[in-house]
C-alpha cells in the first residue's frame, strides 16, 4: 500500500480530556514525537473551562480534533456526562473523532444508554456507529486487543490487527493506533484504511518497541 509522501510532515493537533498535546513528525527520522502537557480533570484548567471558542483559537482552526479520555474507569457518571457533553460542542468548530479502549467504549455507552451488545468485531463496530449518532460527532474509534472498528457519518468498519503474543512492548500501543488512525484521516482515507493504518502502526510499535518511520510502515502495511 502506498502513503504519500506529504505525511511526513503533518502536523497532528490533539486535544485530549485530561491531556493537551501536539504531535509533530521529526523531521530526522520521520517519527512521530509527541509534546505533551498532562492536566487532570479538575486542574487548574478545568475540562469546562476549555471553551470550544478557547481551543479553536489555540488550534488555529484545524479541521479535525481527537480526544482520548484518558482512562475514565475511576471517574463519576456525572464527570463523564459533562466532558462527553464538552467533546460533542466542539462538532460546531471540528471534525471531532474520540478515540476509545473496549472498556471506555463500554463505560461511555453506559452513560450513554447504549450498553454494548458484545465483543464481536461487527458488534463494536455497531456500537461505534450508535455513539456516533448519540454524541453528535463526526467518528468514534474503539481499538480491543485483537483488532479494530470506527464509524463515521459514512457508516462503519472493523480490521483485524495483526496480533502477537510475544510484544516487546505494550505500553503506548494505543497511543501508537489513535496516531495512524488520525494520520489517515489528515490525508483523506476511508474507514477501514485508517484502522489499517492505526493497527499498523501499533502492530509494528509492539514487535520493535519503535514507532514506524514511513517507509516502515508502507512496507509493515504489505504483512497484513
Amino acid at each position: 500500500m502506498k502513503l504519500h509522501s506529504t505525511i511526513k510532515s503533518l502536523l497532528v493537533p490533539l486535544i485530549l480530556a485530561g491531556s493537551i498535546g501536539f504531535g509533530f513528525a521529526d523531521e530526522q527520522t520521520d517519527r512521530p514525537a509527541m509534546h505533551e502537557k498532562h492536566t487532570s480533570y479538575k486542574s487548574e484548567v478545568e475540562i469546562k473551562e476549555l471553551t470550544v471558542k478557547g481551543a479553536t483559537a489555540a488550534l488555529d482552526n484545524g479541521d479535525w480534533v481527537f480526544f482520548d479520555l484518558a482512562d475514565p474507569a475511576k471517574r463519576t457518571k456525572e464527570d463523564l456526562e459533562e466532558v462527553l457533553a464538552v467533546i460533542s460542542q466542539f462538532q460546531d468548530y471540528f471534525k471531532v473523532i474520540l478515540g476509545l479502549n473496549f472498556a471506555e467504549s463500554r463505560q461511555v455507552g453506559d452513560v450513554l444508554g447504549i450498553p454494548s451488545e458484545g465483543d464481536a468485531p461487527e458488534q463494536v463496530a455497531a456500537h461505534a456507529a450508535k455513539l456516533v449518532q448519540a454524541l453528535k460527532i463526526e467518528t468514534v474509534v474503539i481499538h480491543p486487543t485483537q483488532f479494530a472498528a470506527a464509524a463515521d457519518s459514512n457508516g462503519s468498519a472493523f480490521v483485524m490487527g495483526p496480533y502477537t503474543e510475544h510484544p516487546k512492548i505494550t505500553t503506548g500501543a494505543g497511543d501508537h493506533f489513535n496516531a495512524g488512525f488520525c494520520m489517515g484521516r489528515l490525508i483523506g482515507a476511508d474507514l477501514e484504511k485508517c484502522l489499517q493504518f492505526g493497527v499498523a502502526t501499533s502492530g509494528f510499535y509492539v514487535r520493535n518497541a519503535l514507532s514506524p518511520r514511513i517507509e516502515d510502515l508502507e512496507a509493515f502495511l504489505q504483512t497484513i
